[in-house]
């Protein structure tokens, strides 16, 4: 991959991309959510074909230090193991929905959790509910939800299943912040690196 670029853009590239990965260190949620951000759409394009995705990863991987390494790995662990976590815990307690108030509780609880993830609490505040309400009123809203969850989907599956749910939320302009706020949340839990077809690729090369 590297061959196609000069010499010292080869030189500089991993110096970028550690800067990068330091900012993940910054104290601030924006920060983090920045970093994740740039490395699906800019250092490892979501929507490039599995084996183009898979060697640029593994280049990626291969040309940045040890402290970029683990805020690398520190992303995927918080994906997998604390956002998609807390918004599977979310949809469960909205499905099992039955209208007491040990269920108003325990939603509350889901919300405050999950906001955590979000830049802004005051609109998660408002917009997550509305969520919650919407997801108990449409089904398919729900289906949506739980396939773009599974651990069986794939990175473009999943990207489209990304795409139907937040067409569920209205027009896509700025000043639908419903929609802005939902859109986040997916951005930060939607499977757009690793999948079944990517791995195959990956075993491939060993």
């Amino acid at each position: 991959m590297s061959d196609y670029l000069p010499m010292s853009m080869r030189e500089v590239m991993p110096w970028i991309k550690d800067k990068i990965l330091h900012a993940y260190y910054l104290p601030s949620l924006d920060d983090k959510v920045l970093v994740e951000s740039m490395i699906k759409r800019f250092l490892i394009p979501f929507e490039l074909p599995s084996r183009e995705r898979m060697l640029k990863l593994l280049y990626f991987y291969g040309t940045i230090d040890e402290n970029s390494k683990r805020a690398f790995l520190e992303i995927q662990k918080n994906m997998e193991f604390r956002i998609r976590r807390s918004l599977t815990l979310f949809l469960d307690c909205v499905r099992n929905f039955d209208g007491s108030p040990e269920f108003d509780r325990q939603l509350n609880m889901r919300i405050s959790h999950l906001k955590k993830f979000l830049t802004d609490p005051t609109m998660a505040s408002e917009f997550l509910p509305r969520f919650a309400r919407d997801l108990k009123k449409d089904s398919e809203l729900m289906d949506l939800m739980e396939s773009l969850l599974s651990s069986e989907v794939d990175c473009e599956t999943s990207a489209n299943i990304g795409r139907s749910v937040l067409t569920k939320l209205g027009a896509n302009v700025k000043v639908n912040w419903y929609r802005n706020t939902i859109k986040n949340l997916l951005l930060r839990t939607t499977n757009n690196l690793l999948d079944q077809p990517s791995l195959s690729v990956s075993l491939g090369f060993l």
